[in-house]
């Protein structure tokens, strides 16, 4: 049957704990958490070299829909055009307030080192990812 229709009487799990993101930038792969349990696993895409994803625990402060991006020469691209690398999503974290969880403008490049240190996901993920993880989050980026 179809696992996304709720079907009357159907007991549904909803996880109450809070959840936390573990990133395994080596692997390429990103999973949310409930009591240590993972719910989700993603394929991500992470910085390329010379521009390595920073390791450590960072926390989610920041979501933005549509979201513009910022290149260091300071100049906006506006969400929706093709220079801007964002795609549907931006989870920025408060630590390192240029580096976050988002969205993409290239599909077919997700699961490569490929970014500018950020992770990357597919648009449909990152939009339930987004729907999942309140600010506050805990992501914990390792090796």
């Amino acid at each position: 049957g179809d696992s996304n229709v709720i079907r009357v009487g159907q007991e549904l799990k909803i996880p109450t704990a809070p959840l936390t993101i573990e990133v395994w930038r080596d692997a390429r792969l990103m999973a949310i958490f409930a009591n240590g349990l993972p719910v989700r696993l993603y394929p991500i895409s992470v910085g390329k070299e010379g521009h390595e994803s920073p390791l450590g625990t960072f926390h989610i402060a920041m979501h933005e829909s549509e979201p513009v991006w910022w290149p260091e020469d300071g100049q906006p691209v506006p969400f929706g055009t093709p220079k801007n690398p964002l795609g549907t999503r931006w989870l920025g974290f408060e630590e390192q307030t240029q580096y976050g969880i988002h969205g993409n403008n290239s599909e077919k490049t997700i699961g490569s080192f490929e970014s500018l240190g950020c992770i990357r996901m597919h648009n449909a993920d990152v939009e339930e990812v987004y729907e999942l993880v309140p600010n506050g989050t805990q992501v914990t980026i390792r090796p």
